[in-house]
């Protein structure tokens, strides 16, 4: 009796269920493509089995006493459900005309939304990257990083030939002329500082070290890899 009443009811609920989570799937995010598969199905999953499973349940245990369904006998309830009843079949043209300038408002408000999303929104306010974000955006309208990788497929490709150097520093030069993009900060620039360091700090020597300078700056600008070895621009 139980499946009789409720069967239909419960299998819209968790189709409709099932369609709201299986909606990721037509997204271009594999992770969001996966829980939403993996939800739609679980959800007519769990349906299935709860439709068989606690019918079976239900058929060894003993009837429900009184107090058990005390609650379907709610006088207020009923009142409610009565109430509802009347307006569904005495007032169908008022709740059809209510309903379709909901949908209308609904629709135009579809066309009202925008995307928008914030990483640092799940950040406490007192977060030392939020409160910087926020001076940026305050001070500087916002800030968005623009970050490019030089992969030369070799140990320290970039460091080892000094055209890729030069070429760095020609690409940094084109995007700081670019309206919008701030001045880029890369090794070459880290170089640049190095070399006017070595001349005392003269304003003319901002530059990039040439194959002369590279012998005398390597002393100062080794480093260590992840093996621990000691490695140079040499």
């Amino acid at each position: 009796m139980m499946v009789d009443k409720m069967g239909i009811v419960t299998l819209f609920c968790n189709v409709s269920a099932a369609i709201g989570f299986a909606v990721f799937a037509l997204t271009s995010s594999q992770i969001l493509k996966e829980f939403g598969l993996v939800a739609g199905i679980n959800i007519m999953a769990l349906f299935f089995i709860s439709l068989i499973f606690i019918p079976a349940v239900l058929s060894y245990l003993p009837p429900p006493k009184t107090r058990h369904t005390k609650y379907l006998d709610n006088p207020q309830l009923n009142r409610w459900l009565a109430r509802l009843e009347k307006w569904s079949l005495n007032h169908r043209p008022l709740i059809y005309g209510i309903t379709t300038i909901i949908m209308v408002i609904s629709i135009a408000g579809l066309f009202k939304l925008r995307s928008e999303a914030f990483i640092v929104d799940d950040l406490p306010k007192s977060n030392t990257v939020y409160t910087d974000l926020k001076f940026f955006e305050k001070h500087f309208k916002g800030v968005m990083p623009l970050e490019i990788v030089v992969d030369t497929k070799k140990k320290q490709g970039v460091t080892r030939n000094l055209k890729n150097l030069e070429a760095i520093d020609s690409l940094s030069h084109y995007l700081a002329t670019i309206p919008g993009i701030a001045r880029p900060l890369s090794l070459v620039e880290g170089l640049k500082f190095a070399r006017q360091a070595f001349f005392d700090g003269d304003p003319s020597s901002y530059a990039l070290p040439n194959s002369y300078d590279l012998p005398a700056l390597a002393q100062y600008l080794s480093f260590k890899d992840t093996t621990a070895k000691k490695n140079s621009l040499s």
